[in-house]
């Protein structure tokens, strides 16, 4: 229950920056850290020009895995749903104990986010129930429907309620957990 927590409070977090207009375009596991009282608080976002397009690649070698593929193809088009999905993929992480994908090199690991399916998570904690959201595709299928009626399909600041960043935290996490 502990990633379920630790998920929901930075979804928290990414909502309030999101209110403001801003982005962190930095979710991942190494920039999230557990405070005194044991709440899980997200570092610092990255510095303003990173939504500009990445030329240089090892500069980000240590985000790759939980960046969103609009950022790397063009950083310009970014907004909050960037941030999402790279929470998805630090909840991937947390669950499986490694990225969604492992292997290859950097480039190879950026286009995998928009092309391949990641390993089901089953396979790394079989005591997930069968009939949960086991890859990322299927959860998103199942949220879909629920974000647009709920307003959030536009990625802009609507998307930033807390209601709906709690909502979709515990969807998430409860959907990949027993």
């Amino acid at each position: 229950m502990r990633i379920s927590r630790y998920t929901e409070e930075v979804a928290l977090q990414l909502a309030q920056l999101h209110k403001l207009g801003q982005l962190h375009n930095d979710v991942r596991p190494g920039n999230i850290f557990l405070n005194e009282p044991g709440a899980a608080q997200l570092g610092p976002p990255a510095p303003s020009n990173a939504t500009e397009p990445i030329d240089d690649l090892e500069a980000i070698s240590d985000q790759v895995d939980c960046f969103a593929p609009e950022c790397a193809l063009n950083g310009r088009r970014v907004d909050a749903r960037a941030d999402i999905y790279s929470l998805g993929c630090t909840l991937y992480f947390l669950l499986t104990g490694q990225p969604t994908f492992p292997h290859g090199t950097i480039a190879e690991r950026l286009l995998m986010h928009p092309s391949a399916k990641p390993q089901a998570i089953i396979q790394f904690r079989p005591e997930a129930p069968a009939r949960r959201y086991l890859r990322t595709n299927d959860g998103e299928k199942a949220v879909r429907p629920v974000s647009k009626r709920r307003g959030s399909g536009d990625g802009n600041c609507s998307l930033a309620s807390r209601h709906r960043y709690a909502w979709l935290a515990r969807t998430l996490a409860a959907n990949c957990l027993a």
